[in-house]
Protein backbone atom coordinates (compact mmCIF):
# COMPACT_ATOMS: atom_id res chain seq x y z
CA UNK A 1 0.00 0.00 0.00
CA UNK A 2 1.40 3.22 -0.93
CA UNK A 3 -1.11 6.19 -0.34
CA UNK A 4 1.58 8.91 0.03
CA UNK A 5 1.07 9.74 3.70
CA UNK A 6 -2.80 8.63 4.40
CA UNK A 7 -1.56 5.29 5.64
CA UNK A 8 -1.34 6.65 9.06
CA UNK A 9 -4.84 7.76 9.16
CA UNK A 10 -5.72 4.43 7.49
CA UNK A 11 -3.80 2.04 10.70
CA UNK A 12 -4.96 4.41 13.44
CA UNK A 13 -7.99 4.76 13.39
CA UNK A 14 -9.06 1.06 12.76
CA UNK A 15 -9.35 -1.44 15.29
CA UNK A 16 -7.12 -3.64 13.37
CA UNK A 17 -9.97 -6.24 12.84
CA UNK A 18 -10.18 -6.12 9.38
CA UNK A 19 -5.83 -7.16 8.93
CA UNK A 20 -6.87 -10.33 10.05
CA UNK A 21 -8.22 -11.04 6.83
CA UNK A 22 -4.19 -10.82 5.42
CA UNK A 23 -0.75 -12.56 5.94
CA UNK A 24 1.02 -9.79 4.57
CA UNK A 25 0.93 -6.14 3.65
CA UNK A 26 3.51 -4.12 2.41
CA UNK A 27 3.42 -0.22 3.05
CA UNK A 28 5.59 2.32 2.56
CA UNK A 29 5.06 5.06 5.36
CA UNK A 30 5.96 8.87 4.91
CA UNK A 31 6.72 11.94 6.55
CA UNK A 32 8.60 10.23 9.48
CA UNK A 33 10.08 13.78 10.19
CA UNK A 34 6.76 15.23 11.21
CA UNK A 35 7.35 14.54 15.04
CA UNK A 36 3.82 16.41 15.81
CA UNK A 37 2.61 13.83 14.33
CA UNK A 38 4.72 10.79 16.04
CA UNK A 39 1.45 9.72 18.59
CA UNK A 40 -0.69 8.71 15.10
CA UNK A 41 2.56 6.97 13.89
CA UNK A 42 2.97 5.34 17.26
CA UNK A 43 -0.72 4.65 17.13
CA UNK A 44 -0.82 3.01 13.93
CA UNK A 45 1.94 0.92 14.48
CA UNK A 46 0.00 -0.79 17.56
CA UNK A 47 -2.67 -1.42 15.87
CA UNK A 48 -0.63 -3.37 13.67
CA UNK A 49 1.40 -4.91 15.99
CA UNK A 50 -2.22 -5.79 17.69
CA UNK A 51 -3.20 -7.29 14.90
CA UNK A 52 -0.55 -10.15 14.96
CA UNK A 53 1.65 -8.70 12.55
CA UNK A 54 5.53 -8.03 12.64
CA UNK A 55 8.22 -6.67 11.09
CA UNK A 56 9.55 -8.84 8.18
CA UNK A 57 11.60 -6.31 5.98
CA UNK A 58 12.55 -2.69 6.57
CA UNK A 59 13.54 -0.08 3.45
CA UNK A 60 14.60 2.91 3.95
CA UNK A 61 13.70 4.69 0.23
CA UNK A 62 16.24 7.11 -0.43
CA UNK A 63 13.64 9.87 -2.89
CA UNK A 64 12.98 11.87 0.29
CA UNK A 65 15.82 12.74 2.00
CA UNK A 66 16.69 11.82 6.01
CA UNK A 67 15.10 13.28 9.25
CA UNK A 68 17.86 13.80 11.83
CA UNK A 69 17.25 13.25 15.32
CA UNK A 70 19.82 12.81 18.22
CA UNK A 71 22.71 11.31 16.44
CA UNK A 72 20.35 9.27 13.86
CA UNK A 73 19.67 9.79 10.48
CA UNK A 74 16.92 8.15 9.52
CA UNK A 75 14.50 7.73 6.15
CA UNK A 76 11.88 9.99 5.85
CA UNK A 77 10.17 7.21 3.16
CA UNK A 78 10.33 3.76 4.81
CA UNK A 79 8.72 0.54 3.40
CA UNK A 80 8.30 -2.25 5.79
CA UNK A 81 6.74 -5.67 4.70
CA UNK A 82 4.79 -7.39 7.83
CA UNK A 83 3.70 -11.09 8.45
CA UNK A 84 1.38 -12.78 10.36
CA UNK A 85 2.34 -15.62 12.58
CA UNK A 86 6.20 -15.99 12.28
CA UNK A 87 8.73 -16.75 14.12
CA UNK A 88 10.94 -13.86 15.52
CA UNK A 89 14.15 -13.30 13.73
CA UNK A 90 17.07 -13.80 16.15
CA UNK A 91 18.83 -10.50 14.40
CA UNK A 92 18.45 -7.62 12.00
CA UNK A 93 21.19 -7.69 9.12
CA UNK A 94 21.48 -5.09 6.94
CA UNK A 95 20.85 -5.79 3.43
CA UNK A 96 23.37 -6.34 0.52
CA UNK A 97 22.44 -4.98 -2.53
CA UNK A 98 22.29 -7.60 -5.79
CA UNK A 99 21.14 -6.86 -9.03
CA UNK A 100 18.34 -9.67 -8.45
CA UNK A 101 17.05 -8.20 -5.27
CA UNK A 102 15.11 -5.12 -6.33
CA UNK A 103 13.26 -4.68 -3.62
CA UNK A 104 16.54 -3.63 -2.13
CA UNK A 105 18.02 -1.51 -4.75
CA UNK A 106 18.30 2.65 -4.28
CA UNK A 107 14.60 4.09 -5.85
CA UNK A 108 17.13 7.18 -7.20
CA UNK A 109 20.13 5.59 -8.21
CA UNK A 110 22.08 9.18 -8.57
CA UNK A 111 22.05 10.24 -5.40
CA UNK A 112 23.53 7.69 -1.91
CA UNK A 113 20.99 5.50 -0.58
CA UNK A 114 19.81 5.45 3.03
CA UNK A 115 20.87 3.74 5.77
CA UNK A 116 18.56 2.80 8.48
CA UNK A 117 20.62 3.16 12.14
Amino acid sequence: MDIEGAEWFVFSANSGAPLKKFKEIIMEFHSIHDESSHPRYLKAMQTIHAAGFKVAHVHGNNNAGTYRKGGYKIPDVVEITFVADTPALATCENPKHNVLDTVNIPNIIEIPDSVLP
